[in-house]
């Protein structure tokens, strides 16, 4: 008797949202431990990595402005 389970599949998180991004490619996750797959994550494209780049930059603009105190209110 085996158990299937379905495994995880986890998107790109950029600027404020999930994305699947550009590319088809995927890789696995694995426990060291077990061995056992954990998740599928979906490898990143150039491109990917350019718009990640650039909500992080256009964020900075804003973050560099907040005071440490309000900084610490999001942390």
């Amino acid at each position: 008797m085996s158990l299937e389970t379905e495994m995880e599949s986890y998107q790109h998180y950029i600027n404020g949202e999930w994305t699947d991004g550009d590319g088809t490619e995927t890789f696995a996750s694995e426990n060291p431990a077990t061995g056992d797959q954990l998740a599928t994550f979906q490898r990143g494209t150039e491109d990917d990595v350019d718009a990640a780049l650039a909500a992080a930059n256009d964020a900075f603009e804003e973050w560099r402005e907040l005071s440490h105190i309000d900084r610490a209110e999001y942390l």
